[in-house]
C-alpha cells in the first residue's frame, strides 16, 4: 500500500526546492534514540535529515538524543518523508516538535 504524501514530502518535490541549506557540519553530532538507529545527514532550525536502517512511518513522533562533546539536547521530531536511498538503508525528512529554539551548536551558530 502505497501513502501518498503530496508533493510538498516527495524527496526532491517542491518542499526540496523552498527548504534552507543545511546550516550545521553533522560529522561530530552524536544522535540517540530508543526507537531507530539513525546517522545525523543534515540539520537546520526547523527540522533533519537522516539515514535510518528502516522505514519510519510518516506523522509519527520520534525521540531523539543529539549530543556534541559535554552538550547534548533531547529532541522530538515528526517523520514527514521516508524514502530508500540505498542497501537498506532510507533517508528521512523530520520537523521538529519543540517551541524553544535549539542550540547554537547544533544550528551552526556555534
Amino acid at each position: 500500500m502505497s501513502h501518498w504524501r503530496g508533493p510538498s514530502y516527495r524527496p526532491g518535490g517542491r518542499e526540496a526546492e523552498r527548504r534552507r541549506e543545511p546550516r550545521t557540519a553533522v560529522h561530530d553530532i552524536n544522535v540517540e534514540s530508543p526507537v531507530v538507529e539513525a546517522v545525523l545527514v543534515d540539520a537546520s532550525d526547523s527540522g533533519l535529515g537522516v539515514e535510518v536502517a528502516r522505514q519510519l512511518r510518516i506523522g509519527v513522533l520520534y525521540p531523539f538524543r543529539l549530543s556534541r562533546g559535554a552538550e547534548a539536547v533531547e529532541i522530538y521530531a515528526v517523520a514527514r518523508w521516508c524514502a530508500a536511498s540505498g542497501d537498506a538503508v532510507y533517508r528521512a525528512g523530520l520537523s521538529l516538535a519543540r517551541w524553544e529554539p535549539l542550540p547554537a551548536w547544533l544550528v551552526g551558530a556555534g
